[in-house]
């Protein structure tokens, strides 16, 4: 295949779909997207807390009515307006818990004080982030040459002997068993098909933590946090090291202790990170109680407390990035969802094995993106069932995964799964 072509052509298909999402909001009145569930009115804050340094919000309707609301749920991005004028400091965060009466915010600074002390309304914010990422991915992929051959869908290459000890696990089946062989033995790529039930992510499991005992960095990713988080769980039962990357919000409970936030809390820098948190925190309470007296002077040094409070969580997040990179560079396995691994904290990393699980609800460029950061890779997945959402109809080609591409391209590089449990 032409793959200049075929990038060309994804690129096309990523920006009608772009547009497609930017129509959802565009020239929506505020009245009209509360009537489609995109924003809330009347809705007052009941409880703050914290949640991995970050300042939790709870918010609800007076009375403790049901919220609506329905397209604003768990890892959304909103913004928080006053009622009636909008301000310059009008917060966003994203939606940590949801529950029928009630929905927790986490903003990565302390919200101004109108968000917190009387009613205010809340929209749901669209983000290009994830397109950006899609495109850079699909832009990288044309300057890096080691994955070309196999997007044009040349033969893949295999080593005679797998990496680990010949050996058989005893908890996968003999179908489970060949898949991880040829895993092991992979150079480009492997593919792991079967229907749910099958055992994929078991094999995923099995491989990293062979991966792993042998020393190499481990990349695992998959299209949502649900299953990232569900192979942390997995990985963690059995004793594998990992780092969860990810905005705690977007993570399972069980699962924020494994997060990167998390883990640099025993760092000494983040120790000290924290602490300095705490005294700018109470350098704005002051700050604003120095509003509330009278006296001259009142207001400028009220100023000079904002000015060194900022400061002082400058600093703190300077310290909290020097632990993040002592974290990862410590990390056996991370995990990320595919448009996560493109986070400031993974800058630049590279691994030896990057695995895909769910890869066939991805899109394409989002499978680059762990593609890209890898010497080998190998995806699992179900073809036969859904594929990836796609909203444009004029772009329905993007529903076609890496995954299915290269199954039928490869057939001799995918293992099938038929045996379920």
């Amino acid at each position: 295949m032409d793959l200049e072509q075929h990038l060309d052509r994804l690129g096309a298909l990523l920006d009608r779909e772009r547009a497609a999402e930017k129509e959802r909001f565009a020239q929506l009145p505020f009245v009209e997207r509360v009537r489609r569930g995109l924003a809330l009115t009347d809705v007052e804050a009941v409880e703050e807390a914290g949640l991995a340094g970050r300042s939790l919000v709870t918010y609800a309707r007076p009375g403790g009515g049901e919220l609506g609301a329905q397209q604003i749920g768990v890892g959304s991005i909103v913004r928080v307006l006053p009622r009636r004028e909008p301000g310059d400091d009008a917060p966003s965060g994203i939606v940590a818990r949801r529950q029928r009466a009630r929905f927790a915010v986490a903003f990565d600074e302390p919200p101004p004080d109108w968000a917190t002390e009387g009613r205010v309304n809340v929209e749901l914010l669209p983000s290009s982030a994830t397109y950006d990422r899609l495109s850079g991915g699909i832009r990288r992929m044309r300057e890096v040459r080691r994955w070309h051959s196999a997007l044009r869908g040349e033969p893949p290459r295999f080593q005679q002997l797998p990496r680990s000890e010949p050996g058989i696990a005893s908890h996968l089946n003999p179908e489970q068993q060949a898949a991880l062989d040829l895993a092991e033995r992979a150079e480009d790529f492997m593919l792991v098909h079967g229907p749910p039930g099958t055992g994929k992510t078991t094999v995923l499991v099995e491989l990293i933590r062979r991966a792993a005992a042998r020393g190499e960095k481990v990349l695992a990713a998959a299209p949502s946090n649900l299953a990232v988080d569900n192979l942390v769980e997995r990985l963690v039962e059995i004793g594998v090291d990992v780092v969860r990357v990810g905005h705690p919000a977007r993570v399972l409970p069980a699962v924020v202790e494994h997060t990167l936030d998390e883990r640099t809390r025993v760092h000494p820098q983040a120790r000290i990170a924290a602490e300095l948190v705490e005294q700018a925190i109470r350098l704005r309470a002051d700050s604003r109680k120095r509003k509330q007296r009278r006296g001259p002077g009142r207001f400028s040094e009220a100023r000079a407390q904002e000015r060194e409070a900022r400061e002082l969580l400058a600093e703190a997040r300077e310290l909290e990035d020097r632990a993040e990179l002592a974290v990862l560079e410590k990390a056996q396995v991370v995990l990320a969802t595919l448009t996560g691994v493109e986070s400031r904290a993974l800058e630049g990393r590279r691994f030896a094995l990057s695995v895909i699980d769910e890869a066939t609800q991805a899109v394409e460029p989002a499978a680059y993106l762990a593609l890209l950061r890898a010497d080998r890779a190998v995806l699992a997945g179900d073809h036969l069932q859904l594929p990836p959402t796609v909203l444009a109809a004029d772009a329905q080609e993007l529903s076609l995964s890496l995954f299915e591409r290269l199954a039928k391209a490869r057939p001799e590089a995918t293992v099938t799964l038929a045996e379920q449990h």
